[in-house]
Formats: C-alpha cells, sequence, structure tokens
C-alpha cells in the first residue's frame, strides 16, 4: 500500500514507522534465499507461492501490535510464522527487538472446542482488521472465516439452549446376553437338515452321505456349532448376573473393555481433563500425530486434588512426557491391573480363560475336522469337493476369530460395563452442562477416543487416530498462540488454542 493511500486517522504516525521497518526489513539477512526456501519447503509450496506468504506474514506481524485486539493467522501463515521463529537469532535479537520493537511470543496450545472457537472468532476480528488496514485479503493466503458455531447452530438450536449430544452407541448397551435364542434355532435346523438327509441317504454317518447331502449340513452345521461355541464359552466365563460390586473407576472399566491400552487412554485422559495435565504440540493435531506431541504437568495442580492411582499415573507420564512414551510406560504399568480385577470376580484367572477359549473354539474345530475327512474322502472317490473345501475354509476362520477373541472378563465384568453405559447415559441426559464435556475418562473407557468427538478434549481422539481426523475448514487452523509484550509485561495475555486456531495478542498502541 502506498502513502498516498493511507487513511490518516488509521494510518498514525506509530503505524506508519512500523509499517515502514516491517517493508524494509529482509528476512534472514544475508542469507534471505536459504530463508525463502525454507518458508516454501514449510508451505509446501513454490518460491513465488513463499514470497507471497512472506509479504503476508509482514501484514500479520503489523496487526499483532497494531491491531488493538488478539489476531489470529491463517494456516499458511502461521507455518511461516513457524519457520522464521526456527531462525532464532533473526526473530529474537533482530526481528523483534528492531522491527516490532517488543517480542510476540508463540504459547503452545491446550486444545478443545472452547478455544477452537475462540481462536475462530480472533480469526474473524483479524480478517476485519486487515480490510481496515490493508483492503481486501487475498484468498490465497487468508481464506474466508467460517461461521461461528454459534450461527451455524442458531436455527436448530432449542429454547432451552441446552445442545442435544451425540449418541454413541457402545457394545455394553444391551444387557449381556444368557445362552442365546440363535444356539437352539441353529441346534433346531441342524438336527432338521441331519434328520432330513439320513433319511434320503439311509446312512446315519455324514461321511456317506452324497455331496448334496453333506454340504445342507454342513452349512447349518457351522452356525450350530459357532454358537455353541459361544454359548459354553459364557457358561465357563460365570452365571449370567451382576456382581456385588459396582464398577466406578474409570480405568478399571477402560481395562475391562479393550485392555491395558484403553486403561493408559483413561488415565491420561482424565488428568487432562482435571487439568492435571496439557496437550502440548506445534501445529495441527492431525499433523502431530505423525509429528509427535507432549504432555506437560499443569504446575498449578489442576482442578482437583488426585486420587492415588492417577498420582502414580501422573508419575509415570511426567517421567516419559513424549504422548507415545507416555503410552507404552503406563500400558506396561496396567499390564496387571487383571489380577485386581480378579478379586472383585471381573477377570478370569489363566486357567479359566483357557477353559473359556478350548471349549468356545473346539466344536468349531471339530466340524473343521469333519469337512477335512469328507474332503479326502470325495477326493479318493473321483467327486468334485470345491465347495466343500470353501466351506471347510470358512469353518477354519471362524474357529481362529474364536480363538483370537476370547474375553477374559467374566460374564460379572460384562455387567459392569452395561450399568457403566447405563448410567453415564443418564448422567449425559440429566446434565446441564455441554454434553461432550462430562465424564471424559468414562466416556473413553467404554467408547475409545471417539468418545472424546464432541468434547474439549478432540484433540487427543485426533492424536490417536489420525487416520480419521479431519479439519474444520476454518481460515484459522493452527495450533498456537501468541502474545506480544512491551515493556517486558503482556498487554494482553498470552493465548493459546486448539486445533482450529492461532492466537495472538495485539501489543503496541500509539
Amino acid at each position: 500500500m502506498s502513502e498516498a493511500g493511507m487513511d490518516e486517522n488509521v494510518w498514525t504516525a506509530p503505524r506508519r514507522a512500523l509499517w515502514q521497518r516491517l517493508h524494509q526489513y529482509e528476512f534472514g539477512g544475508e542469507h534471505h534465499e536459504a530463508f525463502l526456501t525454507r518458508v516454501a519447503h514449510a508451505c509446501q509450496t513454490t518460491r513465488e507461492g513463499a514470497q507471497a506468504a512472506l509479504e503476508e506474514y509482514r501484514r500479520f506481524c503489523f496487526l499483532a501490535i497494531s491491531a488493538g485486539h488478539p489476531v489470529t493467522p491463517s494456516e499458511l501463515i502461521d507455518q511461516v510464522w513457524h519457520a522464521h521463529m526456527t531462525d532464532t537469532r533473526d526473530y529474537w535479537q533482530r526481528f523483534c527487538p528492531q522491527v516490532l520493537e517488543q517480542s510476540l511470543h508463540h504459547a503452545p496450545s491446550l486444545g478443545g472446542t472452547q478455544e477452537q472457537e475462540r481462536h475462530q472468532q480472533q480469526y474473524r476480528e483479524t480478517y476485519i482488521s486487515y480490510e481496515r488496514f490493508f483492503g481486501d485479503p487475498p484468498a490465497a493466503q487468508w481464506p474466508y472465516p467460517a461461521l461461528s458455531r454459534a450461527a451455524q447452530a442458531a436455527p436448530a438450536e432449542p429454547q432451552s439452549g441446552r445442545r442435544t449430544p451425540l449418541r454413541f452407541v457402545t457394545p455394553w448397551t444391551a444387557p449381556p446376553r444368557g445362552v442365546g435364542s440363535w444356539v437352539w434355532i441353529w441346534s433346531v435346523a441342524c438336527a432338521a437338515v441331519y434328520a432330513w438327509a439320513a433319511s434320503a441317504s439311509t446312512q446315519f454317518n455324514p461321511l456317506q452321505w452324497r455331496g448334496y447331502e453333506f454340504l445342507a449340513f454342513y452349512i447349518a452345521a457351522i452356525g450350530c456349532v459357532f454358537t455353541l461355541g459361544g454359548a459354553l464359552e459364557r457358561r465357563v466365563r460365570g452365571a449370567n448376573r451382576r456382581g456385588s460390586i459396582k464398577g466406578d473407576d474409570p480405568v478399571e472399566l477402560g481395562f475391562l473393555a479393550a485392555g491395558a491400552e484403553r486403561a493408559a487412554d483413561v488415565a491420561i485422559v482424565e488428568l487432562l481433563d482435571r487439568d492435571a495435565l496439557r496437550l502440548d504440540f506445534a501445529g495441527h493435531a492431525r499433523d502431530a500425530a505423525r509429528t509427535g506431541a507432549w504432555l506437560r504437568a499443569n504446575l498449578d495442580g489442576g482442578k482437583q486434588a488426585l486420587p492415588e492411582s492417577l498420582r502414580e499415573a501422573l508419575w509415570i507420564v511426567q517421567r516419559r512426557q513424549n504422548l507415545d512414551d507416555a503410552l507404552g510406560a503406563l500400558k506396561q504399568h496396567y499390564a496387571e491391573l487383571g489380577e485386581q480385577l480378579q478379586r472383585k470376580g471381573w477377570w478370569m484367572n489363566p486357567a479359566q480363560a483357557l477353559r473359556a477359549r478350548l471349549l468356545g473354539t473346539l466344536p468349531i474345530v471339530a466340524l473343521v475336522g469333519l469337512g477335512l475327512s469328507k474332503i479326502f474322502i470325495g477326493v479318493e472317490r473321483g467327486k468334485p469337493v470345491g465347495f466343500l473345501v470353501v466351506l471347510t475354509a470358512l469353518a477354519s476362520v471362524l474357529a481362529l476369530v474364536r480363538w483370537a477373541y476370547a474375553k477374559r472378563r467374566s460374564r460379572a465384568g460384562d455387567w459392569v460395563l452395561h450399568d457403566a453405559d447405563r448410567d453415564l447415559s443418564k448422567r449425559r441426559e440429566a446434565s446441564d452442562t455441554e454434553a461432550g464435556d462430562t465424564e471424559a475418562g468414562a466416556r473413553v473407557a467404554l467408547m475409545g477416543t471417539a468418545g472424546l468427538i464432541d468434547s474439549a478434549l478432540i484433540d487427543y481422539h485426533t492424536l490417536r487416530t489420525p487416520v480419521s481426523s479431519s479439519s474444520d475448514g476454518s481460515g484459522g487452523s493452527s495450533s498456537c498462540g501468541s502474545s506480544s509484550n512491551s515493556g517486558g509485561s503482556s498487554d494482553s495475555g498470552g493465548s493459546s488454542c486448539g486445533s482450529s486456531g492461532c492466537g495472538g495478542c495485539g501489543g503496541g498502541g500509539d
């Protein structure tokens, strides 16, 4: 923008001087070309695209000082900011003191939907301030701001102001099954087919039946032995009734539902939800899932005192800090939790688990043996056995599935998860707070990290499931914060943001 085109009411003398310094500043100094190449690599663009982004970064820095309110860059401009800050000598020793004449800080993110909405609002305000000082922002570097969450939800918002909670379907919603009606259905079907085949062939030995008779019986037998194996396994796992102890520890619920790894996720989410930990990562959560994220302890101690079990988990995490390392250490720590649950009657000991696995699998294995015997007989007699080979292979796969996915929980453990799911649903429906912010640990225990989708801890779900994550499409979409300091103090306070906003604080004035 030319000096002649500057509105004197907007472009005061201090702002003109700041823009003049920014306009004349050469990023990277004598290594400007190398810096430009680094920006192009960071932004995954051409040299010309990097040059255009760098010019818009100058304007963002101007707004951070002169806009008079917290500012948020677009994702592209934030990438330039990250690249500039890695050149610490240029950024802290030349750019901030000589050009901006104050510090412009970049703070880590805490994440969450509230932070996301706050930074989207800051991006909208930044966009308006850009128009005030420089005219229409170029769409390539400054995407048009998305509507606010309140504006998007306004037509469908109920009069009470409460948000309709997301409905999650878990494996624990229905009460644990007994023997199961399908066992009887398949048993009757199998007996009927056997009676028909034996009558038609006048032979009681299935190995002597004709091909179509044996195939019909084998299909019915597959359904029968698979459901029968499941019923036998459930019988070994105990009586189908509730135990005397109620499950109220989310970590134990997570272990019951999916083992030590789920328990580790629950412990971290519980610590995050209590503000004892915070997530620390650069850029988007979906990118940090590949590059790494960290867990930082809250020196203020969090919202409430921690129970002994979580204090131990916090100590383990503090020794690791890297998210992946912390998860591995917690998984190892919770590997022996099954012994504790055995005493409550929710978990089987190794002998019981092996017996349940064998009884669930052996009926199918026996049927596989019958199929193989008939195949050998058919081959010796020169009969076609292709269909039977396919069916026998299917039975073999079902046997492997039954063996691999045999449960260690007792039936009382199933009831604990069912009751916990029912109680959580009731509490969520009765809560006047946002549904996504209630009992995050219990939700992860029962649903996995997908239970965080509508919560303030959605970034943790994104970090744990990077393939299924997606951005919200807003212009300001980077996970960072900024604050500008003048005279050694922050004029607006440092800001941090979630998965869709980079916050900044306008520092200078006139």
